[in-house]
C-alpha cells in the first residue's frame, strides 16, 4: 500500500493541473464570451488539447527521470554552538519579521496614502501607487519570509516536545506572527501570489508532519486539501473584490479571465493570432525571471523600464488579437512553448528535475525540500496562469536555503533534537 505522502507527491500535483487547465476550457462558450467580451477560441479546441498533454508529459517524463537519479552529496559543516530548539527558532524567524517591518516601513514613507486606499477598497489606485513606493522596499523580503515560515513550522512542529510550556506559547505567538505579518504585507502591496503560495506551502508542510508522525488517513488528506482550498479561493475573492471595488460582476469576471481566459489566450496563440517576436522582452522576463529580475540584477543593470516595457506590449499586442487586453496569460506552457520553441523541451527537463530533487528531499524532512517543493508544486498547480515557478521569487528561496542549510549544518540544537533539525 502506497504512502499517504504520495497525495503530495508531483505526480498527484500534475494530476491536479492537467485537470484544470483542461477543464477550464469547457466553460460553455457564451457565457464565457459574455463575462471575457471576446471570442471563444479553446472549446473543443483538439490542437490545444495536444498542446497540454504534451507538455504535461514532458514534465511528467523529467520529473519520473531525476527522481530515479542518485541523490546530490551535501557537505556537512562542523557545529560551532549549541543552543536550545527556542533560540534556533527564534532568530531566523525575527530576522524575517523585521525584514517585513522595513519594507512596510519604506512602502508607507513613500505613500502613506496606500493604507487609506487599501481600507477604501480602491484596489486599481493601490496597484498604481505601489508602482513608485515599492521602489527600494525590499520586495524580497516577502518570498524569504514566506520561506522562513515554511521551515519555521517545519521546525516548530519537530522541536516543540523538547520546549518548555512558556517558550513553546512564546514561539507559537511568533510564528504565528510573522505569518500573520506577511499575510497583511502582501495584502498592504495586493500581492495575491505571496499570500496563495504561502498557504499552500504551509498546508503541505503541516500535511506532511500529520502523515508522517500522527498517520493521518487519506479521508482526513481529502478534507484538509478542500478546506485548504476553500480558503485560498476565498482570499483570491478577497483580492478580486478589492480590486474591483465590490463590483460582484467583475469579481466574477476576474474568475473567469485568471482561468479559462488563460486558456482561451492559449488557443489564440497557438492559432496564431499574437505576434509572438513582440513579445520577446515580456517572455523573457518570465521564463528567466529568477535572474533578470533578482533584485540586485534589476538595480545593477537598471531593467525596470525593460520590464515595464514589455508587460506593456504583453497587454498591448492582446488587444491587437482580438483578445481583452485587460488578461495576458497565456498558461505557463504557452509562455515557455512561445519564446523557446524547441528548447523547450531541455527547459521543462531542468524544471523537472529541480520539483523532483526538491520532493525527494521533501519526503525526507530535508531543508531543500522544506522551502523549495511547495514553491516547486505551487509552480505546477498554476500552469494555467504564468510561468510563476520562474520568477524571482526562484533565486530568493534558493539562497534562503544555502542560508538556512549553512545555519542547520553550524548551529546544533540541544535537548535531544539534534538529529531533526540538523537535517538538509
Amino acid at each position: 500500500m502506497k504512502s499517504p505522502l504520495m497525495f503530495l507527491s508531483p505526480g498527484r500535483i500534475l494530476l491536479m493541473a492537467g485537470t484544470l487547465l483542461i477543464g477550464f476550457t469547457f466553460m460553455p462558450p457564451g457565457m464565457y464570451e459574455a463575462y471575457i467580451m471576446e471570442p471563444d477560441y479553446m472549446f473543443g479546441n483538439l490542437v490545444l488539447y495536444l498542446f497540454i498533454a504534451g507538455s504535461l508529459l514532458v514534465l511528467w517524463a523529467s520529473i519520473s527521470i531525476s527522481v530515479r537519479l542518485p541523490a546530490i552529496r551535501t557537505i556537512h559543516l562542523k557545529k560551532l554552538m549549541s543552543v536550545g530548539p527556542f533560540f534556533y527558532l527564534f532568530g531566523p524567524v525575527a530576522c524575517a519579521l523585521a525584514l517585513l517591518a522595513i519594507t512596510i516601513w519604506s512602502v508607507l514613507q513613500n505613500d502613506s496614502s496606500i493604507f487609506g486606499l487599501l481600507l477604501a477598497r480602491q484596489g486599481q489606485e493601490v496597484k498604481q501607487a505601489m508602482v513608485i513606493a515599492g521602489q527600494g522596499a525590499f520586495n524580497g523580503s516577502l518570498p524569504l519570509a514566506m520561506g522562513v515560515s515554511w521551515w519555521a513550522l517545519d521546525r516548530y512542529l519537530e522541536l516543540r516536545q523538547y520546549m518548555s510550556h512558556a517558550r513553546l506559547i512564546t514561539l507559537s505567538a511568533l510564528v504565528g506572527a510573522l505569518v500573520i505579518v506577511l499575510l497583511l504585507t502582501a495584502t498592504l502591496m495586493l500581492s495575491r501570489f505571496v499570500v496563495m503560495p504561502t498557504l499552500f506551502g504551509l498546508f503541505l508542510v503541516y500535511i506532511r508532519h500529520k502523515i508522517v508522525r500522527d498517520r493521518v488517513k487519506a479521508f482526513s488528506i481529502v478534507r484538509r486539501a478542500l478546506l485548504a482550498l476553500a480558503s485560498i479561493l476565498a482570499l483570491f475573492w478577497l483580492f478580486a473584490s478589492l480590486r474591483n471595488a465590490g463590483d460582484k460582476n467583475a469579481i466574477v469576471q476576474s474568475f473567469v479571465g485568471y482561468g479559462p481566459g488563460a486558456l482561451n489566450h492559449l488557443a489564440a496563440l497557438l492559432a496564431g493570432r499574437l505576434n509572438v517576436d513582440a513579445l520577446n522582452g515580456y517572455l523573457r522576463q518570465e521564463n528567466f525571471g529568477f535572474f533578470y529580475k533578482f533584485p540586485f540584477m534589476i538595480r545593477l543593470f537598471d531593467l525596470t523600464d525593460v520590464f515595464i516595457s514589455g508587460t506593456e506590449s504583453m497587454f498591448d499586442e492582446t488587444w491587437r488579437g482580438g483578445l481583452n487586453g485587460a488578461y495576458i496569460w497565456i498558461t505557463s506552457f504557452g509562455e515557455i512553448a512561445a519564446q523557446l520553441r524547441g528548447f523547450a523541451v531541455v527547459y521543462l527537463f531542468g524544471y523537472g528535475y529541480i520539483v523532483a530533487r526538491a520532493w525527494r528531499s521533501f519526503i525526507r524532512g530535508g531543508i531543500f525540500g522544506t522551502i523549495m517543493y511547495p514553491w516547486a508544486a505551487f509552480g505546477v498547480l498554476f500552469s494555467f496562469g504564468s510561468n510563476f515557478f520562474a520568477s524571482n521569487f526562484l533565486s530568493i528561496l534558493m539562497i534562503l536555503t544555502l542560508i538556512l542549510g549553512a545555519y542547520g549544518g553550524l548551529v546544533n540544537v540541544k535537548q535531544g533534537a539534534h538529529r531533526s533539525a540538523a537535517r538538509s
